[in-house]
């Protein structure tokens, strides 16, 4: 791996919210400014600050793959889920993202 590799594989992006991907693109949940229930459900269904997901559809509902699994969420909490974008992988939504690997 060269120094270019390196870089571009360790670069962070900076919090955004979920509403400025793209379709396809992958990231990690950064904050939610969420209370109680929305928090927890999001929660429960694997939406973790530790875990990849894949955006796979924009506009309502807002569509994530999370592991093997597909969440619907509406446009008001999607905006309210700040990620981290994955530097490494700038999806184009024809790619397909392996299983387990989100």
């Amino acid at each position: 791996m060269d120094d270019k590799t390196l870089s571009a594989a360790t670069e962070v992006s900076p919090p955004v919210p979920l509403t400025e991907l793209a379709a396809g693109e992958r990231a990690r949940l950064h904050t939610a400014d969420l209370l109680g229930r929305d928090r927890e459900m999001l929660s429960a269904l694997g939406l973790a600050t530790s875990t990849w997901f894949r955006l796979c559809k924009t506009g309502n509902p807002w569509i994530v793959q999370i592991r093997g699994t597909r969440v619907g969420m509406s446009e008001a909490i999607a905006h309210r889920l700040l990620v981290v974008r994955d530097a490494g992988h700038r999806g184009s939504g024809a790619s397909k993202v392996a299983e387990g690997s989100v």
